[in-house]
């Protein structure tokens, strides 16, 4: 058998030192795992990043339920106080006032049209109602919910002086009347949290006839 020309030429020693250069050309691969401390480590580490972010998720989301609700009472406090202007300072006089502690009603008229004009406060229900007679439009509107107070003042057209400001003086009778005032605060609750709007306005009545 003949062997390779370079087994045939080089020596024992030689062929053995060529043998070893070959070998040493492997990859030795050394395979590394995590410790148990490690392991624990890691996992306490994940677990707080984890609580951390539930807690911020949460957190975010009750302040957009909160600004949410804030914008919603606002807007509905800003359409029934547009809405209100609007029609009670067309009316001609007032011709009812009932105040008490349970509901509290106003009812006012406006001959020029026939249309009759009614605000209901309900402290069962929470609610502030508008009614025109008269009027397919306005028929039992629920203008305010959750609405706690509501109060309804008759003023006349003069005012008083005191410490520097001025007021304008309460009606003595229905028929003095020439400016409505109007207030009520409505509350909400959030979880733990409460929200509450207040609002107050006086209406000028406009086509007032004596």
């Amino acid at each position: 058998m003949r062997l390779p020309n370079d087994l045939a030429v080089c020596p024992v020693t030689e062929w053995n030192s060529r043998l070893e250069n070959r070998s040493s050309q492997f990859v030795t691969f050394h395979i590394s795992a995590f410790t148990l401390i490690e392991l624990l480590v890691a996992t306490a580490v994940g677990s707080i990043l984890a609580a951390i972010l539930f807690t911020l998720t949460g957190f975010g989301q009750r302040s957009f339920a909160i600004v949410a609700n804030d914008s919603q009472l606002d807007a509905k406090s800003r359409y029934a106080l547009d809405l209100l202007s609007r029609e009670l300072k067309q009316a001609t006089k007032v011709i009812h006032l009932t105040t008490n502690s349970s509901s509290k009603s106003l009812a006012l008229t406006n001959g020029a049209s026939g249309i009759g004009i009614s605000l209901t406060w309900s402290a069962d229900e929470r609610t502030l109602t508008l009614d025109e007679t008269g009027s397919t439009f306005l028929t039992n509107k629920v203008l305010l919910t959750a609405c706690d107070q509501c109060n309804f003042t008759l003023f006349n057209h003069a005012l008083s002086f005191a410490g520097g400001s001025a007021s304008l003086i309460p009606a003595t009778s229905l028929a003095d009347c020439k400016v409505i005032g109007l207030s009520w605060s409505c509350v909400t609750n959030l979880g733990k949290i409460t929200n509450r709007l207040s609002q107050s306005t006086e209406i000028a009545l406009r086509n007032r006839v004596d």
